[in-house]
């Protein structure tokens, strides 16, 4: 498996390249016009902010690295491991509230019809 951040990075540079690549075809057939500026230069600028983007990932910085966190496979089993534990800690406490819940107002209908 591969690490999220530099999955996300990869992701984000390839996509910047090929709006620029779309950029340079639209400048070459005259579809963007240098001289009166449009909406098609959304596309340049929109590839210059995933190419940002993806330096920032790879830095480790940005406002996308705490959506796709920088770690290998065995951070990630950790990870995965201390959530699994504290759920099932939070289970056996619901069920043993549960069983006592239970216990009382057994209890409780026990002491009202006598």
């Amino acid at each position: 498996m591969e690490n999220p951040a530099k999955a996300a990075s990869r992701l984000l540079l390839s996509t910047g390249l090929g709006l620029l690549l779309v950029t340079g075809l639209a400048l070459q057939r005259n579809l963007l016009s240098i001289s009166t500026p449009n909406y098609g230069w959304l596309i340049p600028l929109s590839a210059l902010i995933f190419i940002y983007l993806s330096m920032m990932m790879n830095k480790g910085k940005g406002p996308l690295s705490t959506l796709f966190p920088d770690e290998n496979n065995m951070d990630v089993v950790e990870r995965v491991s201390k959530e699994i534990e504290i759920t099932k800690k939070e289970d056996e406490m619901g069920g043993a509230w549960a069983q006592l819940e239970a216990s009382l107002l057994s209890s409780e209908i026990g002491e009202e019809e006598e």
